[in-house]
């Protein structure tokens, strides 16, 4: 019931995991952390919200040299703990920052990458009183490799830097906090 939308294979890993468990057992997993925020990802939110008792962020870490991904530790187990605490690390053993927070916390909001901000409950106000993105515009998610090949007979590379056409960034051309278009 977890794997809707485009999602990717560890999802059913923790729907099995949780099933495994006694009532004292304890899962942990180390995953992308792209189901804290996509929208595939909340089916598994939505059904672990009152389990999860710790998520540790590396994603500022370079922790497997191959894999370009953005890796958390997250740890769950049958019964609600009541608290979930949120840990950001910059090295290996050395954390950035942490806070602990209700498990009501996730249920109030569906943006599990809130966690990982000393902000987090000025952003929770903020996103209560403005509108959202996806009032004014339609936002999508990334196309699958399919819908790329489809797409491309519809993309033209120019070589005008003209601000009326819009600019296509791909993965390749991302960086954390910028794109790297046309660098």
């Amino acid at each position: 019931p977890t794997a809707s939308g485009n999602w990717d294979l560890y999802v059913p890993f923790w729907e099995l995991a949780i099933a495994q468990l006694n009532d004292r057992g304890t899962a942990s997993l180390i995953t992308p952390n792209k189901w804290l925020t996509v929208p595939y990802g909340r089916a598994l939110r939505e059904q672990v919200n009152k389990k999860v008792y710790e998520i540790a962020d590396f994603s500022q870490i370079r922790v497997f040299e191959d894999a370009g991904i953005f890796p958390v530790v997250t740890f769950m187990s049958k019964s609600d703990r009541g608290q979930l605490k949120a840990r950001v690390f910059v090295t290996i053993g050395a954390t950035l920052f942490e806070q602990q927070v209700s498990s009501d916390f996730l249920n109030e909001d569906q943006n599990w990458g809130l966690l990982f901000s000393k902000h987090s409950h000025l952003l929770r106000r903020i996103g209560a009183t403005t509108q959202k993105l996806s009032n004014v515009c339609t936002v999508e998610g990334a196309a699958t490799v399919a819908e790329a090949y489809e797409l491309k007979a519809l993309v033209h590379e120019l070589s005008t830097s003209d601000r009326q056409y819009f600019m296509l960034v791909n993965t390749g051309t991302i960086d954390r906090y910028a794109h790297l278009w046309g660098l």
